[in-house]
């Protein structure tokens, strides 16, 4: 990402650049806001952006990785769309949506559903059949896959097979197939996978594509929820209890990685157990220099991002050096906090400022006092 929003590829080789995804059809309002996915053959992008009429409601986007093509909005809903995953085929993809959310008094959303879209008729075709008729297509592609084994296995055992430097047969190296994107009725290609709309915050498909696990909260915090999509069975598949968390299915589809609470756990798609993941190491924190550096990169921001050019005016080069000479004397946040907010307030601007947030785990813990009324007496 440059300067924030524009999509860009590099040749990690030549270190040519080329322009994906330009800047002016998103805005970034917070650090890491910004999402893109690349597909598995590596043709296309998954991207989220704003339509020009509807700032801060994103669309889900494909578009072309040689730069050369225009965004096609996948979702055409005219509400937040989000987080589009590819399916490891490619020939799927999922997203989160509040179309069909709760809304509260201001207009947001409060819980959402995720959807599934496929990218062609057959793939499209095959997820709408029914429990018996996917058997019974199941049945015929393994009865199929059995007869080209053997037919490969009666060629290979006629020739002699080339050696590697080891002595042993060289084996086809697996191939990406190339994702063929089916533009007729696309749009159109689409269902919502979830029964139950809820606060999902993240979502994957199992290998075979029959699976969606994704993590949501019914009660206080999140847990993993497994449903089968072709016979609409939903239940809880793992008991997680975190306040936040983002998961991917491993490339043998046999766990999923999970990093809850900054924890990583490894969850057995076979029935559920997690198994914390150790992780040994040590950082060295500076915490002059972290100050130091977020003074810098708040500064620049503001620079870059205020919503107008002359920032109402201000000298802001001068503020930059009139308040960086406070830096060495301070040694705790809540002082930095209130240093950045008076060189904010410089602005004469709303919402700006910087907030310290304290944290004390090993603080007393004081009863919360209150009544109960006899409404009878």
């Amino acid at each position: 990402l440059e300067d924030r929003v524009k999509l860009k590829v590099i040749n990690l080789v030549s270190k040519q650049t080329r322009l994906i995804m330009p800047g002016d059809v998103n805005y970034s309002y917070a650090d890491g806001d910004q999402w893109y996915q690349w597909s598995p053959d590596g043709k296309w992008f998954l991207v989220t952006y704003v339509p020009s009429d509807r700032m801060f409601v994103d669309e889900v986007g494909l578009v072309s990785s040689d730069g050369k093509g225009k965004i096609h909005n996948l979702t055409l809903s005219g509400y937040g769309d989000f987080g589009p995953k590819w399916t490891k085929d490619g020939k799927m993809m999922i997203w989160g949506s509040d179309r069909l959310g709760s809304r509260a008094q201001g207009d947001y959303s409060v819980n959402w559903d995720v959807y599934g879209l496929f990218f062609s008729q057959e793939a499209f075709d095959r997820f709408n059949l029914t429990k018996e008729e996917f058997a019974l297509l199941k049945e015929q592609e393994e009865e199929k896959e059995k007869k080209e084994k053997k037919s490969k296995e009666d060629e290979k055992s006629g020739k002699k097979g080339k050696k590697d430097n080891n002595g042993e047969e060289k084996q086809d190296e697996d191939k990406v197939e190339e994702i063929k994107i089916g533009w007729k009725n696309l749009t159109e290609r689409k269902r919502k996978l979830t029964i139950h709309t809820s606060r999902a915050s993240d979502w994957i498909l199992s290998e075979d594509g029959e699976k969606l696990y994704y993590l949501t909260r019914f009660e206080q915090k999140t847990d993993i929820w497994e449903t089968n999509l072709r016979t609409k069975e939903t239940k809880l598949f793992a008991k997680i209890g975190a306040n936040r968390a983002g998961m991917e299915l491993s490339s043998d589809g046999k766990f999923i990685f999970l990093m809850a609470d900054g924890k990583a756990r490894k969850v057995d798609i076979k029935d559920g157990k997690a198994t914390p993941i150790s992780v040994n190491g040590e950082m060295v924190l500076k915490t002059a220099d972290e100050r130091s550096y977020i003074f810098d990169h708040s500064w620049r921001q503001v620079r870059e991002k205020f919503y107008v050019v002359d920032l109402h005016g201000v000298d802001w080069d001068f503020y930059y050096s009139a308040y960086r000479k406070f830096l060495p004397y301070i040694n705790n946040n809540y002082d930095f906090a209130e240093m950045l907010s008076e060189m904010l307030g410089e602005l004469n601007a709303s919402h700006t400022g910087c907030r310290f947030r304290a944290s004390s785990p090993n603080s007393d813990q004081t009863a919360a006092l209150g009544l109960f009324y006899d409404y009878a007496y």
